[in-house]
């Protein structure tokens, strides 16, 4: 990015006048709901996980293992929730994808110190991430307004936690199933990486809003 581009960005980021930033503001009455906390759980619950799993106590492990789970199901459920009672936001728009890629990255860490889970893989998924972000960030200056994670990116995570699970399994009880899980989050990047290829292709394409708060030509 050249220094007229970074500029470029910097005003519009930081300027409220420009429609849709200004669109933007939370609505913390709306925003403080059930599925929003759920959703923010997801990333401490991962981050707390992470500390109790690389631990060399064994009850610990157990616990940070359990937390991991309990992580990975929420998923399922504060969308569900959302969309069930009404509670849509564009703060759990902006919320969902990034509790899922903390909680993911810090499950991928955390196997990797503890259960011998190759490298490349958090080293892989964090690039992958942090690209998106970067590209994310200058394309959401521009549109003025977040995008909902779309299916492809709600199917990378669940087959990554798969792919987590099945590792897992074979690091305690079936060391086979290590290198299933090991194939399964190798299709889960895949997956995540298209799933960011479109999410790019839609944030591109969406036009900017108008004053109004409307869609432009």
């Amino acid at each position: 990015m050249c220094r007229s581009q970074r500029r470029r960005l910097i005003i519009v980021l930081t300027d409220t006048r420009r429609p849709g930033i200004a669109d933007l503001k939370i609505d913390l009455k709306k925003s403080l709901n059930i599925p929003n906390a759920i959703t923010a759980s997801r990333a401490v619950l991962a981050i707390i996980a992470t500390f109790l799993f690389v631990s060399d106590n064994q009850f610990r492990f157990y616990w940070g293992m359990a937390l991991f789970v309990c992580a990975g199901l929420s998923d399922l459920v504060d969308g569900w929730l959302a969309r069930k009672l009404g509670q849509v936001t564009d703060l759990g728009k902006v919320l969902d994808p990034v509790a899922d890629k903390i909680a993911i990255f810090a499950l991928f860490v955390a196997f990797s110190v503890k259960l011998g889970l190759p490298l490349w893989v958090p080293a892989l998924y964090g690039l992958k991430e942090l690209t998106q972000l970067i590209v994310g960030a200058v394309l959401f200056a521009r549109v003025g307004r977040p995008l909902q994670a779309n299916l492809w990116g709600k199917t990378a995570s669940l087959v990554l936690y798969g792919g987590a699970l099945l590792f897992l399994l074979g690091a305690l009880f079936w060391d086979s199933l290590k290198v299933v899980g090991l194939v399964v989050l190798v299709i889960g990047l895949a997956l995540s990486v298209f799933a960011g290829l479109v999410y790019y292709r839609q944030l591109k394409n969406m036009p900017p809003l108008t004053d109004s708060g409307t869609k432009g030509d």
